[in-house]
């Protein structure tokens, strides 16, 4: 977000800083402010009613996702299966549960 502010010339003058998502939605629920968040944590809200999506110019902004693991560890079955099924599905996956929000 930093960078983001640097790109547009803007200066927020941020009276908070809270490292939960659920935080943060419930102070913007309450009337504290507004926030950034990334909206695949925003879908009940947004649906709901209780949160508003504003358009800001320039966002979206595209995170890149990383998927890690101990390259000293041998992963399970389990594992690798669990890691295999996010690297092939996981951008479809966000998409389509992200599409009716935008």
């Amino acid at each position: 977000m930093e960078d983001f502010f640097a790109a547009h010339a803007f200066s927020p003058r941020i009276a908070m800083e809270m490292s939960s998502n659920e935080t943060i939605k419930q102070a913007v629920m309450a009337g504290l402010g507004v926030s950034f968040l990334s909206l695949h944590t925003l879908g009940l809200e947004l649906r709901s009613g209780l949160i508003a999506r504003l358009d800001v110019e320039g966002t979206p902004v595209v995170k890149t996702w990383h998927l890690v693991h101990l390259l000293a560890k041998v992963l399970s079955p389990a594992a690798e299966a669990f890691r295999y099924a996010i690297l092939e599905n996981a951008q479809m996956h966000l998409r389509a549960h992200d599409a009716g929000l935008l």
